[in-house]
């Protein structure tokens, strides 16, 4: 049976949100029927294969897949997108929900014009939640949707997949893939996409994504190699635009801001080894310099780059291990959002 939609779902030790997660798609408004749920599990080590198993059982529409090793999870979208029926593609992180309306809201809008559509979408974590409105224009809170045009897409500032809808025809023709990258792989799947799209809707007010932070996710810990991994994507990202007539540091601004935060959003900094810590400083100083970076992210960020830029490697270890200690103080934390 060919679905309407195929939804994709990463999974690796998610027995306590992988349930939540498979009903938010269960009871989606257009009918569970109509979607193909693929269950990618990367070789998990607690109970999240007996559960893959046990709703696959009582779901035909659910399609189980196991890897014998732990790759990434690039490696098992690629793998659902293979074996996927649907005619739109979406995904969903293993510990996230999906709103109810979800999955209708993005089918609602696209058509043979529109290749990919997109929403807003909702943080939340202990003591704190975010909704985030993608503000691709300015008029965005005027208007209930915001058309890309080819042009405009190619400078879509959310590297995100989980709250966009794609065309399996559209991937399946151009190769478009994530790769076995383990950081970045969601940005370099779509900045392949939108060079075959022609416009793209985001739904200026609908919310229908919610992203859940957990406290020992494997996205709390990260090392120096993840910052390789985002130099990587910068890298591959300028090679597939090597021919298209873009701005390549407005291009690639979002990938060298996450590096940047991710040297104190993270614990990279609690254990690293210097050398291979100023050699991805050292890359990304020289990747900045190649394409004459010149894009400002905000005072506590740009302070950080300017170290970078001018290679005062110790400068930016200390600076970064400052920010990371008022992050993960409650009470700083406050003061710090309030500063971004």
């Amino acid at each position: 049976m060919d679905y309407i939609i195929t939804v994709i779902s990463p999974c690796y030790n998610s027995e306590r949100t992988l349930k939540r997660c498979i009903e938010s798609i269960s009871n989606q408004s257009i009918g569970f029927e109509n979607i193909e749920l693929i269950l990618y599990d990367d070789a998990s080590t607690d109970n999240t294969r007996r559960i893959i198993e046990s709703y696959s059982e009582k779901y035909d529409n659910i399609v189980p897949i196991f890897s014998n090793s732990n790759q990434g999870p690039g490696v098992g979208k690629d793998s659902a997108i293979e074996k996927a029926t649907g005619k739109y593609i979406m995904f969903i992180d293993s510990d996230d929900e999906y709103d109810q309306i979800m999955c209708e809201s993005l089918l609602n809008e696209i058509n043979d014009d529109i290749d990919i559509v997109s929403c807003n979408y909702e943080t939340i974590d202990g003591f704190y939640s975010k909704t985030v409105y993608c503000k691709f224009k300015e008029d965005y809170k005027s208007k209930s949707k915001s058309l890309l045009s080819h042009d405009e897409l190619i400078y879509l500032p959310s590297a995100m997949v989980v709250n966009k809808m794609f065309k399996r025809n559209i991937i399946l023709k151009n190769n478009v893939k994530f790769t076995s990258l383990r950081n970045g792989e969601d940005e370099l799947f779509l900045r392949q996409y939108l060079l075959y799209s022609k416009n793209l809707i985001h739904l200026n007010n609908y919310v229908g994504y919610r992203i859940y932070k957990q406290e020992d996710s494997i996205s709390k810990s990260q090392t120096v190699e993840d910052l390789f991994s985002y130099l990587s994507v910068c890298r591959r990202i300028k090679e597939i635009y090597e021919h298209v007539d873009v701005d390549m540091s407005r291009l690639l601004e979002g990938r060298i801001l996450l590096f940047i935060q991710s040297l104190f959003i993270y614990d990279i900094l609690d254990n690293y080894d210097k050398k291979q810590l100023y050699d991805a400083l050292d890359n990304l100083s020289n990747l900045e310099k190649e394409i004459s970076f010149n894009r400002k992210f905000g005072l506590i960020n740009d302070i950080s780059n300017f170290f970078i830029k001018h290679k005062q490697f110790w400068l930016v270890v200390f600076y970064s291990k400052v920010l990371y200690t008022i992050r993960n103080s409650r009470l700083l934390l406050k003061l710090y959002r309030r500063m971004t």
